[in-house]
């Protein structure tokens, strides 16, 4: 997971996204451990987690980030 991470950021990407089940604590932590920000979607019933790897430099990728 640290290669994809560390390639990904290479590569200029801002976000990486993923979700598990509420259940599977160990990828709950493993994402924790690496850096990912975790939080439950209620709607989803599920666990996003969201890591910024580059900071955003253009308008459009500021805008893009927003939540």
């Amino acid at each position: 997971m640290q290669k994809v991470i560390d390639y990904c950021r290479s590569r200029g990407t801002l976000l990486l996204m993923g979700s598990t089940l509420v259940s599977n604590k160990g990828m709950q932590g493993l994402a924790r451990h690496l850096g990912f920000n975790n939080r439950y979607n209620m709607d989803e019933d599920a666990i996003e987690m969201e890591m910024l790897l580059n900071e955003p430099e253009q308008d459009w990728q500021k805008q893009r980030l927003k939540h």
